[in-house]
């Protein structure tokens, strides 16, 4: 049976204000409690200030504002020994207080500068228990979790003794008078005595104290049996390496690589979620406003933008599959697309549809590169005639959807147009020149107000060429149904020009399948 702690006269508690509102935690906790009647009492929305003239407070580490604003380990064995290997596990750089309880234990505090989410309060409180070799019945901490329990601020009353608990040294335990424990107060609410925050969540990353990963929806199974590029490692390493990072492993910290993020200290970490994704763990995500953990494809357009911005699920997609083009992570139908793309771009620079710059381009965009290649390559794609750039932007798009999986190109006029930077006229009669010559098909069933859906198909050299001479080598002004009607045969104008209702041709009200109208005028919203 373990020998009570003796109180000696010369050791009794000094005499504090514990009634003083001013020594009273400086932030608003969310639940405190107050000893009276015999009884602890859990209060919410009442006035500290006023609630601690009733009797002995308790708070709760957690505030108003969903955040931990300390860590704190109860210590009730009266055993010095744990205290001792408590302290001993904390990381250099934590500045921690000891306060005598008032009965028989202690209590050992931190306060960050920064308060901290539930989540690594509780784990690093848990954390540095085990590493102290103690256990729950040994050692209680503060908070277990977002509705912790309050624990008796330093300054009240021990509502068995009547004892005030004070700060002590912690190389002597039982000293409660060599500190002064309204002055540690005072420091406290200045911001004198806390610890960075930052010391915390590096130590958890170090230490290998896996983050609480969000609960994830259950993912489709990919298209084509494509490699699910949301879990391939690889695409991490290159995000760091394009960041100017070393590649480091999966868990393991390195200094945030998100734009404007300007951490000197390690403060983020890619891991592994529970549907074998990986994503971005941003330590300050608070501080900057965004979510505390990011997909491959948000970061990566971050890094190309400049910006980090929250894209909805079919960008996000967008962007992990042109990282992993950049990245030479090519999947087995992107490998056959883009092998497709080759042989035409080369046959159109053959019969001089498009120049020879043109092929160069498109073999650069469909090649890894790093993101600081990106730029040159955008600057030699805008010198490009227009027919020339939307050929690339389309074949670009297509590789893109061949890597997440997809046959089909979703490629609205609109959209090409924006992409290749040309007037949406030009990007209609582009795409139509191309699916008459017989470089790509338009799926059945598509268009409207949701755009064409194509597929690439493999060309014969010299089915193109054929059609190519029977056009009369046209210029895109004179490219139109009508022409094709006429040097083609309806069939083919009716399987690429197709807009309007069904049965009809044209989409201005001509029904009867033998007429077709006159040529456009050349800036017209064109004919398909």
């Amino acid at each position: 049976m373990k020998k009570p702690i003796s109180l000696k006269p010369s050791c009794q508690s000094p005499v504090i204000p514990y009634q003083d509102p001013s020594l009273l935690p400086w932030w608003e906790p969310e639940r405190i409690t107050l000893f009276r009647e015999g009884g602890w009492e859990t209060l919410q929305g009442w006035d500290l200030a006023n609630v601690v003239k009733l009797g002995t407070v308790g708070v709760s580490p957690i505030g108003l504002d969903g955040k931990a604003h300390f860590i704190a380990w109860d210590i009730d064995s009266g055993e010095e020994k744990h205290v001792q290997a408590l302290l001993r596990a904390l990381p250099e750089g934590v500045r921690p207080l000891v306060s005598w309880s008032g009965k028989k234990g202690w209590h050992i505090w931190i306060f960050p500068d920064e308060p901290l989410p539930p989540e690594e309060a509780v784990d690093f409180a848990k954390a540095i228990r085990k590493e102290a070799g103690l256990d729950r019945k040994a050692c209680e901490i503060f908070p277990q979790s977002k509705r912790s329990k309050c624990l008796k601020w330093p300054g009240q009353k021990h509502h068995e003794t009547g004892e005030i608990e004070v700060f002590v040294p912690p190389d002597s335990l039982h000293d409660r008078e060599r500190y002064d424990t309204v002055a540690i107060l005072q420091a406290l609410r200045d911001g004198l005595r806390s610890t960075p925050s930052i010391l915390i969540l590096d130590w958890l990353a170090k230490n290998a104290v896996s983050p609480r990963v969000p609960s994830q929806p259950r993912r489709k199974r990919s298209k084509e049996n494509s490699p699910d590029l949301a879990s391939c490692e690889e695409l991490a390493r290159y995000l760091l390496v394009s960041a100017g990072r070393e590649p480091v492993p999966l868990g393991k910290e390195f200094r945030c690589i998100l734009p404007g993020h300007e951490e000197k200290r390690p403060s983020a970490a890619f891991w592994r979620m529970p549907d074998d994704r990986i994503c971005y763990h941003d330590f300050h995500h608070e501080k900057y406003g965004i979510p505390e953990w990011l997909p491959l494809g948000v970061v990566y357009h971050a890094l190309k933008t400049g910006e980090v911005v929250l894209l909805p699920p079919h960008e996000t997609a967008r962007a992990l599959a042109e990282l992993a083009l950049n990245a030479g992570v090519v999947t087995p139908l992107a490998q056959q697309v883009s092998s497709t793309l080759d042989c035409n771009t080369e046959l159109l620079v053959e019969l001089e549809i498009i120049s020879g710059n043109a092929l160069e381009v498109m073999k650069c965009m469909l090649k890894p590169k790093q993101l600081e290649h990106l730029l040159e390559i955008y600057f030699q794609l805008f010198k490009l005639p227009s027919l020339d750039r939307v050929w690339v932007v389309f074949g670009w798009e297509a590789a893109l959807s061949a890597q997440s999986g997809f046959r089909e190109v979703k490629a609205s006029v609109r959209y090409i147009a924006e992409r290749a930077k040309v007037d949406k006229w030009i990007a209609n009669r582009s795409l139509n020149l191309f699916a008459v010559l017989g470089l790509v098909a338009k799926v059945p069933h598509t268009g409207g107000h949701k755009g064409d859906r194509f597929t690439v198909l493999e060309a014969d050299a010299n089915e193109v060429k054929k059609r190519w001479d029977a056009l009369g080598h046209p210029s895109l002004e004179r490219f139109n149904r009508a022409l094709v009607a006429r040097c083609l045969g309806g069939r083919v104008a009716r399987a690429v020009f197709r807009r309007g209702a069904e049965g009809s041709l044209c989409g201005i009200g001509c029904h009867d399948k033998r007429e077709f109208p006159n040529d456009f005028d050349s800036h017209g919203e064109a004919d398909g």
